[in-house]
């Protein structure tokens, strides 16, 4: 029989004690253990305060603890016998680990005298003021016995039975075994439910007696729980257990006011010493305790004993964090690698960004295109930032609204756009306005509510967008779960819809699990979301609406503010999550949580890519009827897009600015947009089979010089007449071939001519030219002084220089120019050229021709030789009055200055409706309608749609037009057109007028 062999009891507490030390290796060095002067350690333990060596003032009274120092190493005892030997001391847990050197039975070194002991548990661990603690646990080491724990009263504190159910071998066999103590394999054990057992009973349950009875080697002790799982019966000699460790609770009892179940003030100023410490009252016994805050370790009865832990130092696997960890004060947190998302809490939770969205390609340019402003960062990292945007303190870096923040705690350093750093900056795009950001959130559980039957719910926190940002449609909205319905709520920016409230709908979509290809992923995963399976059993395509998710997308230029879910199927209760990605990335979103530990944190989704559209709108006043996507006013081109190749574009409440088509760089700095090198594209240069040759914003691909053809086809260039004889030819032809081109151009600018003025007369035909000389027939000189020759207004206007628009109407677009005879002028060009609105044009002609107001527009006449006819009105230079009603600022009316203007339009309706010789009804009286002149004087105009009504009649019976909230209702629903119907348009000015709100607003609310 080999002899047993001993293993010293240290190295049997390793594995336990792992956890421990890994947190005490992730704090700040320099920790308090102990009082000033005071010994803190026996041999190799540790002897943290209030616990303490030698002189009373080295320790809280009644901790106090002896050295053995005739020993070696040293022993750290309990009393003065010997049996309790301390070998760690937990401030954390409030326990001490101690060895028994004793067990309660042991029948190893011979037969019983009897088949049931009643022996006292003895008090060898409560007698120095300390209780056993519920982590230890009562074992029965040996076949057929079973042993029980009781209480002073009589109550069971622990009992188990431990059999042998197969066969064993020899008793060395048995001591040796690694089996686990199931209670089958020659080993029970069971749980302490008190802290101060009395006695214990144990009993052999092998039938029998006298010299026909089986020895059954049996050992009862108590140890610390988890000891025996590691086979540490296999280290118990044949004379009974060598140790066993146990451990203590223990708290402070002594010194202190009694305050059962209750820490106070006073208490827990004498006792914890540490900033970062809370007191707590012992629950198991009449004293109390300290304990650092979380995320602190150390010694809280001690000044400045909390340090804080550094979480990042520890595994992984501890502290549930797979991406990049960021320590704090007290806490820490978890972040994807730079340039990912998904979720840093599950293991490969992180997927890199390769998103649909394409990043602006860099092409060559004839010379560089700067970034950024001089003296100014222009790159965070690996993140280049362009102006308007900027970084650092320097002033002027970047334009007001656009300050980023780089964050170079970061490795490598992080761009920002929010102070809190939730929205990190991965690229930003000049080209089409647009940026992405990660979006660092968590996924908050909504619960289980009615209106989500039963479901568990779980949804993002919103980003919070504002200012000169907005989500764009590269996004998307998704819903993860089974039969449910969500709708994403938030806010349109001004001038992509026509709504700003807060509850409008964004998006909205439904998913359920129709499909019979969905298997549920909790049989394969920890997530319990579906993942849709081939019947081959490898994954397809995700989120078709019928597999468990869903995705819908988002309108541009919307910012997001309200979640809303619905369940669809009481019967089923499917965990659900809702938000909002970047488009064309269901698939790796399935992927990710797949892999997520949905116990623990539900839908852990903390990282999403966001497109975000950006216009600048500080320092410009935007007007609020400006097209969502239109030219924008020359001062702010000009002030703006510094760039001579560029231009200025009006969308979604602001302007943004962009290269010419064959420019690229930056337009927003002097000579940022820079040609584009085409002929050094490989693609353009793999397509030109000649000679590429780079232009201005262009290129051209000829043929080599002696060659001519198709130089864009393979093999098009073909060889020309040799040089000598196209030379000599041209030498004996010159004289004739020159008289030839000579008389050929003095034709084809006779012919020329003759079509230009054909197609004059064909357009003045064509654009009722005739119609316009009958209407106003009864007065000569103004049929005469009305029509306008197109090259006079050619010359008025540069040629329609884009430079002189003033913007759009409801029939055209409008033009500043001055005539021959120096008046300043406004010219609307028609936008469409179907001949019905051809006549409308006419007939604003006719009806305006022959008003004479001052409350009412002056036209000076027409031009019908164009495609579109042409309109010239006299100029009016201070805008409409929607612009002045609903603008902030100096330009908004005075109170006496709307009731004047009211009177004016008043008297200019009766003008219309009375005084001239037939009567003309308006049909689209609005405020957008009403301009103001320099002193504020208002003047109706747009006469597109206005109607003559016969003195014989009170009405007419016309196709419906006017515009939505100034549109009278009967007229609306009859068609019926009558002089009431501009008296209700009016009606809606005036509440305009008195209320300065816009009636679309009124509208949308009352509805």
């Amino acid at each position: 029989m080999m002899p047993a062999a001993r293993l010293p009891a240290a190295a049997a507490l390793m594995l336990m004690m792992a956890l421990q030390l890994s947190a005490a290796a992730a704090m700040s060095p320099g920790v308090p253990i102990g009082l000033p002067n005071c010994s803190t350690t026996c041999g190799d333990v540790v002897v943290p305060y209030p616990f303490g060596l030698g002189p009373s003032r080295c320790y809280w009274p009644g901790l106090n603890l002896t050295c053995d120092t005739s020993r070696h190493p040293p022993r750290l005892l309990i009393g003065d016998d010997g049996n309790l030997r301390v070998t760690e001391i937990s401030l954390r847990n409030q326990t001490m680990r101690v060895m028994g050197s004793r067990a309660v039975v042991n029948t190893t070194g011979g037969p019983p005298s009897s088949d049931s002991w009643n022996l006292p548990f003895g008090r060898g661990f409560t007698r120095h003021g300390y209780r056993l603690s519920y982590r230890n646990e009562l074992v029965v080491d040996g076949c057929n016995a079973a042993a029980t724990l009781l209480a002073s009263s009589g109550v069971v504190v622990a009992g188990c039975a431990s059999l042998c159910t197969g066969s064993r071998g020899d008793i060395d066999d048995f001591f040796f075994s690694t089996t686990a103590c199931t209670g089958t394999s020659g080993c029970c054990r069971a749980p302490l439910t008190t802290s101060a057992p009395g006695r214990l009973e144990a009993k052999s349950l092998v039938s029998g007696s006298g010299r026909n009875r089986t020895v059954e080697p049996l050992l009862v002790y108590v140890a610390e729980a988890g000891w025996i799982d590691h086979g540490h019966h296999a280290m118990m000699g044949t004379d009974g257990v060598d140790e066993a460790p146990i451990l203590l609770a223990w708290s402070v009892t002594r010194g202190l006011s009694p305050q059962p179940q209750r820490c106070d003030d006073d208490t827990r100023r004498r006792l914890c010493k540490s900033q970062n410490s809370r007191c707590l009252a012992d629950l198991g016994g009449a004293g109390f305790l300290c304990q650092c805050q979380d995320g602190y370790d150390g010694n809280p009865y001690l000044p400045g004993g909390c340090q804080d832990i550094d979480e990042c130092k520890l595994p992984s696997e501890d502290i549930g964090c797979f991406g990049e960890c960021v320590n704090t004060v007290g806490s820490y947190y978890c972040l994807c690698p730079h340039r990912s998302y998904g979720n840093p809490d599950a293991q490969d939770g992180c997927v890199n960004i390769s998103s649909t969205t394409t990043d602006e390609e860099l092409l060559p340019t004839v010379a560089p295109a700067p970034i950024g402003l001089p003296n100014c960062s222009t790159t965070c990292g690996d993140v280049s930032v362009p102006y308007p945007f900027g970084i650092g303190a320097a002033a002027g870096c970047s334009w007001p609204g656009f300050h980023l923040t780089c964050n170079t705690s970061y490795n490598p350093p992080r761009l920002f756009i929010d102070s809190n750093a939730t929205l990190e900056v991965d690229d930003i795009f000049l080209a089409d306005s647009t940026l992405r950001v990660i979006y660092e959130t968590t996924v908050v559980s909504l619960g289980s509510s009615d209106g989500g039957n039963g479901h568990m719910v779980g949804a993002y926190n919103l980003p919070d967008i504002g200012g000169p940002y907005m989500l764009s449609d590269s996004n998307e909205f998704i819903l993860y779960g089974c039969d449910a319905q969500a709708t994403l709520y938030g806010e349109y920016i001004n001038g992509s819809s026509s709504t700003t409230s807060n509850d409008s709908v964004i998006s909205r979509c439904v998913s359920t699990c129709s499909s019979d290809q969905v298997a549920v992923a909790a049989e394969n995963s920890g997530s319990g979301l579906p993942v849709p399976m081939l019947t081959d059993g490898t994954s397809r395509s995700y989120c078709s609406g019928n597999d468990g998710c869903c995705h819908a997308p988002i309108s541009a230029g919307s910012a997001p503010r309200g979640l809303d879910f619905k369940g669809l199927n009481t019967s089923q209760k499917n965990p659900v999550c809702m938000f909002v990605s970047e488009e064309g990335l269901t698939d790796q979103w399935q992927a990710i949580f797949n892999i997520s530990d949905l116990g623990m944190r539900f839908y852990s989704v903390e990282a999403s890519p966001l497109v975000l559209r950006w216009v600048v709108k500080e320092g410009f006043s935007v007007p609020a009827s400006a097209n969502s996507s239109g030219q924008c006013p020359g001062d702010v081109a000009k002030r703006l897009c510094r760039s001579e190749h560029s231009n200025c574009k009006q969308e979604y409440g602001g302007f943004t600015c962009h290269c010419y088509q064959g420019y690229q760089g930056n337009p927003y700095i002097a000579n940022g947009c820079q040609d584009i090198d085409e002929c050094r594209i490989t693609k353009v240069r793999d397509s030109c089979f000649g000679d590429c040759i780079n232009l201005p914003g262009d290129y051209e691909c000829r043929c080599p010089r002696g060659t001519h053809g198709n130089a864009t086809e393979r093999g098009g260039c073909i060889a020309g007449s040799p040089t000598g004889l196209i030379i000599g030819l041209s030498v004996a032809s010159g004289p004739v071939f020159l008289l030839l081109v000579l008389g050929i151009t003095l034709v084809l600018s006779k012919i020329k001519q003759h079509r230009k003025e054909m197609l004059k007369q064909k357009y003045f035909k064509q654009n009722r030219g005739q119609l316009l000389q009958q209407l106003v027939s009864q007065n000569a000189d103004i049929a005469e002084r009305m029509i306008i020759p197109v090259d006079e207004l050619a010359k008025a206007t540069n040629n329609f220089d884009r430079a002189r628009e003033l913007g759009g109407g409801g029939h055209g677009t409008v033009y500043k120019g001055i005539l021959s005879d120096l008046h300043v002028v406004a010219i609307k060009k028609s936008k469409i050229t179907i001949q019905k609105e051809i006549d409308e044009f006419i007939n604003e002609v006719a009806i305006l021709s022959q008003i004479n107001h001052k409350n009412v527009v002056k036209l000076f006449g027409c031009c019908l030789e164009t495609e579109v006819p042409l309109l010239v009105y006299e100029f009016i230079s201070n805008g409409t009055l929607y612009h002045h009603l609903h603008a902030e600022g100096p330009r908004s009316l005075s109170w006496s200055s709307r009731l004047r203007i009211a009177t004016e339009i008043a008297t200019s309706l009766a003008y219309l409706h009375s005084s001239v010789s037939i009567p003309i009804i308006h049909r689209d009286i609005k405020s957008s309608n009403i301009l103001l002149d320099d002193t504020l004087t208002s003047k109706v105009s747009d006469f597109g749609a206005s109607r003559y009504i016969p003195t014989d009649k009170t009405g007419l019976t016309t196709r419906v037009q006017g515009t939505a909230g100034y549109l009278d209702p009967m007229y609306f629903y009859t068609g019926r057109l009558t002089e009431k119907s501009d008296v209700y348009s009016f009606g809606v000015i005036l509440v305009e007028l008195l209320t300065r709100k816009k009636t679309i607003s009124i509208f949308i609310r009352r509805r």
